[in-house]
């Protein structure tokens, strides 16, 4: 019974052991299990992760790109809406310095560069010299000057192509140019020559640019068609303008533009209360000076005093030749004493220089006799200012000659001397 019992126990641990290395198998395998589930749960989600983030960074792309295209269609729309204004405010003016001021605002308003310049070519000294600049302090612009032919500027010039620097710099052709080029402290990106009908006007040069668009080199061809047509016109009308405005023997104003001026500056004068003043003179002796001497030398001295009036005249200044060996200055925001330090400064300038032939005048040397008046106070209108001013003149020579006097209100008759 005891050995059955013994029996029946052993098999009982033998079985328990069995039981338990069942149930200790189940629980190892399960845990290896769910460890191979884990591990492939988190590589899955690390490939959402990486796809979600490689998604996103697609989306942050794309909008960028979306962002740009948008930028770029309110730069084209705003270009489409002002370009039509530009172009023809730059076919519209009728001054050399209003068209350089126009192509640079138009090349600026097509190209972001951070600096352009308008160079304008000398043919007499066979170089190119700045005339405006954009984004360029003036201590670098100011009497740059760019010999013809050397430089990617001076090379545009002389080959009248238009260059971007990458082929300057490449070129075989241009190896001696850009050895022969000077220092100019100007960055040229791209430049165009500014031609009209086979005459070269200058060049358009462009900076460093800040955000290409791929349309620089169109951009910047078409400036240079449209500055080249409205500085032909330019000049065209500016010549035709100095033929009807100046006197071709001086170079001075003639009678009918110093009218035109009057004028506008009495009415201005009115406007800002502002005094106007006007010095009138005439060669003394003129008429000895030509019969003593001819007609020729008396054109010459005419030249010369009045290279010597305008060069010693402010610009604001109005400086014409009324008739004859008489000449006139409109004054602006000038009082009569003002005027009068004026006119006597001419006056003794004049009688002070040695011209030809003036020791052989009547007074020893060549002189002038002035009147000067002032608007409002000694006339109501610029024809009665001119009147004024006239009289003083003749109160000058009759008083001796050589002198300038301002209007006095007292009458006093007017004489003409011989010789005058």
């Amino acid at each position: 019974m005891a050995e059955g019992m013994s029996g029946f126990v052993v098999v009982g641990v033998i079985l328990a052991g069995s039981v338990a290395a069942f149930v200790f198998g189940l629980i190892i395998g399960r845990k290896k299990g769910a460890t191979e589930v884990e591990q492939s749960y988190t590589h899955d989600l690390k490939k959402v992760e990486a796809r979600l983030a490689s998604e996103g960074s697609f989306r942050k792309a794309l909008q960028n790109e979306i962002d740009w295209l948008k930028k770029e269609n309110e730069r084209y729309i705003h270009l489409f809406v002002t370009f039509p204004e530009a172009v023809k405010r730059l076919n519209s003016t009728q001054s050399v310095d209003e068209v350089s001021s126009a192509v640079v605002r138009l090349a600026k308003m097509l190209i972001d560069a951070d600096e352009i310049s308008l160079f304008f070519y000398k043919e007499a000294e066979n170089e190119l010299r700045i005339s405006l600049a954009f984004g360029i302090k003036r201590e670098r612009a100011e009497g740059l000057r760019v010999p013809f032919g050397e430089g990617m500027i001076g090379t545009v010039a002389e080959t009248r192509l238009l260059l971007a620097e990458n082929e300057y710099q490449t070129n075989p052709e241009y190896v001696e140019k850009r050895a022969r080029a000077m220092e100019t402290r100007i960055v040229s990106t791209y430049a165009a020559p500014i031609v009209c009908k086979e005459k070269l006007y200058g060049v358009l040069n462009i900076g460093t640019i800040k955000n290409r668009t791929g349309n620089e080199r169109k951009f910047l061809a078409m400036i240079s068609d449209l500055a080249a047509v409205s500085l032909e016109n330019a000049l065209t009308l500016s010549g035709t303008r100095a033929e009807a405005t100046t006197d071709p023997l001086t170079g001075l104003y003639n009678r009918r533009y110093f009218q035109e001026r009057l004028v506008e500056e009495v009415q201005r004068s009115r406007t800002y209360n502002v005094p106007l003043s006007i010095f009138m003179m005439d060669i003394d002796n003129f008429k000895h000076y030509n019969d003593n001497n001819g007609h020729p030398e008396g054109d010459k001295l005419l030249k010369a005093v009045s290279k010597l009036i305008r060069d010693n005249t402010r610009k604001t200044s109005i400086v014409a030749r009324y008739g004859g060996e008489e000449f006139i200055v409109l004054l602006p925001d000038t009082p009569k004493e003002g005027a009068m330090a004026y006119a006597e400064k001419m006056r003794s300038l004049i009688s002070g220089t040695e011209f030809p032939h003036g020791d052989d005048q009547p007074l020893r040397c060549i002189s002038v006799s002035g009147g000067v008046a002032t608007f409002p106070f000694d006339g109501d209108s610029g024809d009665e200012i001119v009147r004024r001013a006239d009289e003083g003149l003749y109160q000058s020579k009759d008083r001796g000659r050589n002198r300038v006097t301002p209007y006095d209100p007292p009458a006093f008759h007017k004489m003409t001397l011989p010789g005058d």
